[in-house]
C-alpha cells in the first residue's frame, strides 16, 4: 500500500513525487500519473517524461512491500521563459522566438522591451505587436514555441522631384481639347483665337524639389535619404528667368508658349488658313499652325510646333518639338516594293517631341518621345522613342491594323491586328538600336587585337614546342608579354559589351504591348531579336518580355 503527493524540492525550481507507505491501496498507472500532475499546483512545470514510468513503478513495489519505506523520485522542474532574438543582415527586422514558460519567470512589457535594447534593438519596436506576443505566451501551454517579429525598420523615403507647372495654355492643349459649337458638338477644325503671351508674362513655375525622410535599421543606424537634386530651368527662346522669384519663367518676347523638357520657349508663330499648293512650301524658325487642311505634296518644316486643326493628306510635316493634328493623316503606297516595312508612304509626320493626331492611315510618323492615336493607326509605319498609344489606354475600340510598329518603351491599343490575318509587326526595342552601334563598332575594334593574338599564340605554341630555337627564352619572354598587354587592352572592350547586353536585357523586360480588348491571328511580335507569331485570338492581356522570352498575361 502507498500514498503519493507532490512537493518542491529543497533544491531550486524541481519538484518532487513522494511515495510512502500508506494504510490505503493506491492503484495508479502512467496515465493517471498524468492526471494527478495536471491537476496539481505544480502543472505548469516540466514534467520529466521518463520519471512517469520510475513512479509508477516504485509506488507497485510499495503496494507489495511496504518495508520499502519511503521514496522521492524529481520528477519536474519550473524553467523560465527562454528567449532568442534574430536580426536579419540589413538589421531592418528583429525576430523574437521564444520557448514559454514552465511555471517559471517570464517578461513583462517592460522587461521584454528593455531586453530588446539590451540586446541593440532600440528603433522601430512594435509596441503593440510586442502586447500581441505577451498575450499569445499567457495563454499557450508551458514549453511553447513562438516566434513574432517585434521591430522593423524603414527604408528612406526620396523626396519629391522638382515640378514644372505651365501658366498658360499651349496650341497643344487647344487642338487636344477643341472647342465646342453653340449646339454641343466638337469643332475639330475651328482652333479659335491662338493664345499668345505678351513680354513680362509669368509663363511657368518650378515647384521645387523636397528632401527625402531618412530611414533607420532596428539597431539604430540612420539609412540617409538620396538626396533630391534640384532640377534647374531650361530656358528656350523668348522665355527668362524672372529677376522677382527664381522659380518663375516669364515671357521676353510675344509669341506662342511651347513647352520643352524642364522649361519653356516662345515661339515666334506663323500661321495660315489653308496650307495647299497656292500656298507652297512653309519653312519657319518658330511655331506653325495651319487651321484648316494641310494639303497634297505640301512640305512644312518648323523648329518648333506644328498645329494642324483638320487633315494632313500625303503631306510632309517636319516639326522640332511637337505635331497636333486634330482630325488625321492619310497617304498611300507610293512603293509596292516596300510593302513589309511601310517604308514607301506619301504622307510623312516627324515631331522631335510628341505627334498627337486624330487617325492615320499609310503614313510614316517618327517621334522623338511618344504617338498619340485617338481612334485608328491603319497600314502605318510607326516609329517612337517612347511609346505608341491609342485612345486614353484604356479604349476598347480604338484599332492598331496592319503596318509596322516599332517603340522604345510600349504599345497600347484596344485592338491589334484584324480577324482577316492581316500582317501587323511590332517591333519593341528598348532603344537598343544605339547600342547595338555600339557593339558593333566595339568588336570592329576588337578585330586587329584578336589578330595580333592569334599571331602571338602561334608564336608562342612554335616556340614552346621548339627546345632548340635560337634565344628562346628571351622571345618567349617578349611573346608572353605582348599577350598580356594585348589581353589587357581586350578586357574593359568585352566587359564593355556585356555591359550594354545586360542593359538591353534589363531595358526590355520594362517593355510591355498592352491589349486592352483583343488581338488577332497574324500579329508578329519582337522584344529584341525574340520574335512570336499570334496564332490564335486573345482577350485583353500584357505582352512582356522575361527570362529571355515572350509571354502573355491575361487581365
Amino acid at each position: 500500500m502507498s500514498a503519493l503527493k507532490l512537493q518542491w524540492s529543497k533544491q531550486p525550481f524541481f519538484v518532487e513525487a513522494v511515495i510512502e507507505p500508506s494504510e490505503k491501496t493506491m492503484n495508479i498507472n502512467e496515465v493517471a500519473f498524468h492526471n494527478f500532475f495536471k491537476r496539481s499546483q505544480f502543472a505548469r512545470c516540466h514534467l520529466f517524461e521518463d520519471k512517469v514510468k520510475e513512479v509508477v513503478e516504485t509506488c507497485l513495489n510499495i503496494n507489495n512491500d511496504p518495508n520499502i519505506g519511503t521514496q522521492i523520485i524529481t520528477v519536474a522542474e519550473a524553467r523560465d521563459a527562454e528567449f532568442e532574438l534574430e536580426i536579419d543582415e540589413e538589421e531592418m527586422s528583429a525576430v523574437v522566438k521564444v520557448t514559454t514558460a514552465c511555471h517559471g519567470k517570464t517578461f513583462d512589457f517592460d522587461s521584454l522591451v528593455e531586453w530588446l535594447n539590451n540586446n541593440k534593438v532600440v528603433d522601430g519596436i512594435k509596441e503593440d505587436a510586442v502586447r500581441d506576443f505577451l498575450k499569445t505566451i499567457d495563454e499557450v501551454e508551458p514549453g511553447s514555441h513562438l516566434e513574432a517579429v517585434l521591430a522593423t525598420g524603414k527604408l528612406p523615403e526620396p523626396g519629391a522631384k522638382t515640378e514644372f507647372k505651365c501658366l498658360v495654355p499651349t496650341l497643344l492643349d487647344r487642338v487636344l481639347k477643341p472647342r465646342l459649337k453653340d449646339d454641343g458638338t466638337v469643332d475639330l477644325i475651328d482652333l479659335g483665337t491662338i493664345d499668345t503671351v505678351q513680354p513680362q508674362q509669368p509663363i511657368m513655375k518650378r515647384i521645387p524639389a523636397t528632401p527625402g525622410t531618412n530611414g533607420f535599421t532596428v539597431t539604430g543606424q540612420t539609412i540617409m535619404a538620396p538626396e533630391t537634386e534640384e532640377t534647374p530651368f531650361e530656358l528656350g527662346e523668348g522665355a527668362e528667368r524672372s529677376a522677382e522669384d527664381r522659380h518663375l519663367i516669364i515671357a521676353s518676347r510675344s509669341g506662342m508658349p511651347v513647352i520643352i523638357d524642364n522649361g519653356m520657349r516662345v515661339d515666334e508663330v506663323y500661321m495660315v488658313e489653308e496650307a495647299d499648293a497656292s500656298h507652297g512650301n512653309i519653312i519657319f524658325d518658330g511655331s506653325v499652325v495651319v487651321k484648316g487642311d494641310v494639303s497634297n505634296n505640301v512640305r512644312i518644316e518648323a523648329t518648333g510646333s506644328v498645329t494642324v486643326g483638320g487633315s494632313i493628306n500625303s503631306a510632309t510635316i517636319l516639326a522640332g518639338c511637337d505635331v497636333a493634328i486634330a482630325n488625321g493623316a492619310a497617304g498611300k503606297k507610293v512603293d509596292e516594293q516596300a510593302s513589309d516595312d511601310y517604308s514607301g508612304l506619301s504622307c510623312h509626320v516627324t515631331a522631335g517631341g510628341h505627334i498627337n493626331i486624330g487617325y492615320a492611315q499609310y503614313s510614316h510618323l517618327e517621334a522623338g518621345k511618344s504617338i498619340h492615336i485617338n481612334k485608328q493607326l491603319l497600314h502605318c509605319r510607326s516609329e517612337a522613342k517612347q511609346s505608341v498609344i491609342l485612345g486614353q489606354g484604356n479604349d476598347r475600340k480604338s484599332k492598331l491594323i496592319a503596318g509596322f510598329t516599332k517603340v522604345g518603351e510600349s504599345i497600347t491599343a484596344g485592338e491589334i491586328g484584324a480577324p482577316a490575318f492581316i500582317n501587323t509587326q511590332l517591333f519593341l526595342t528598348a532603344n537598343s538600336d544605339e547600342g547595338r552601334e555600339e557593339i558593333a563598332q566595339l568588336k570592329e575594334k576588337m578585330v586587329p587585337i584578336k589578330k595580333q593574338l592569334d599571331q602571338l599564340y602561334q608564336v608562342q605554341k612554335s616556340l614552346l614546342d621548339n627546345k632548340e630555337a635560337p634565344d628562346r627564352k628571351k622571345k618567349l619572354e617578349q611573346a608572353r608579354n605582348s599577350i598580356l598587354s594585348l589581353e589587357n587592352d581586350l578586357a574593359p572592350i568585352q566587359e564593355k559589351i556585356k555591359t550594354i547586353e545586360k542593359e538591353t536585357q534589363e531595358n526590355l523586360e520594362k517593355c510591355h504591348i498592352k491589349v486592352v480588348s483583343k488581338i488577332f491571328p497574324g500579329v508578329r511580335i519582337h522584344f529584341g531579336l525574340s520574335k512570336i507569331r499570334i496564332s490564335e485570338e486573345k482577350g485583353s492581356g500584357k505582352y512582356i518580355y522575361t527570362t529571355g522570352k515572350i509571354e502573355f498575361t491575361q487581365e
